[in-house]
């Protein structure tokens, strides 16, 4: 029989690359697999700029967020590849929505203030504020190539394989988990993650396992 992986990871994108990278940190092996080419524009991850934040109406969003800043450092340092830059937001809108973010970041212990509308004026006086503005300064900008690029090269070093230009084509239960079909093979896994952005709904419909996929 050949290699059983531990985990193997269907998508290379934001999310699949983040979690090749976990996993083989935690001591998995780990292999990836990218139906097309480093670099590609069909997914969702491609581009120069996405929004970091802290600020939402929710605990568990801004729990996670603010989760993420020490390591997308992290992952910077290890790859020597720079992607986030902390600029600093503003939040303004119906004052209730604003005070809400605020006091989930405040509870959360991440710095945050309010400002009236003249104080946010006289600071950015590019900008229009007709309400109350919430400014938070852990957040800003990231490159999202240069983030997906810097994930896969961290799952590398922490012990993963990250294979590109193979299509996955089936899923098929085994005893020890799952065997995953590819136009170029077929690859034994304990568990899988698929994190295919579009295409997922697809693959899940064609394996037959959607009841059985969490």
């Amino acid at each position: 029989m050949s290699e059983i992986f531990d985990v193997i990871v269907i998508g290379g994108g934001l999310v699949g690359s983040s979690a090749a990278w976990r996993l083989a940190a935690r001591g998995r092996s780990v292999v990836q697999l990218e139906q097309f080419g480093p670099g590609h524009k069909h997914g969702a991850s491609h581009g120069t700029s996405r929004i970091y934040r802290q600020a939402y109406d929710n605990h568990q969003y801004t729990g996670l967020a603010a989760g993420a800043l020490p390591l997308w450092r992290e992952l910077e340092t290890t790859t020597d590849i720079g992607f986030l830059e902390l600029t600093g937001a503003v939040d303004h809108g119906l004052p209730q929505a604003v005070q809400s973010k605020a006091k989930i970041l405040r509870e959360a212990g991440i710095k945050g203030e309010i400002l009236t509308r003249a104080e946010a004026s006289a600071r950015w006086p590019g900008l229009r504020f007709d309400t109350t503005v919430l400014h938070h300064p852990d957040a800003g900008r990231l490159h999202a190539d240069r983030a997906v690029t810097a994930l896969k090269a961290g799952a590398v070093f922490a012990g993963a394989e990250v294979r590109h230009d193979v299509r996955v084509l089936a899923l098929a239960r085994a005893s020890y988990g799952v065997d995953v079909v590819t136009d170029s093979g077929t690859l034994a896994a304990r568990q899988v993650v698929i994190a295919a952005g579009a295409w997922t709904a697809d693959l899940i419909a064609d394996s037959g396992l959607g009841s059985e996929i969490v």
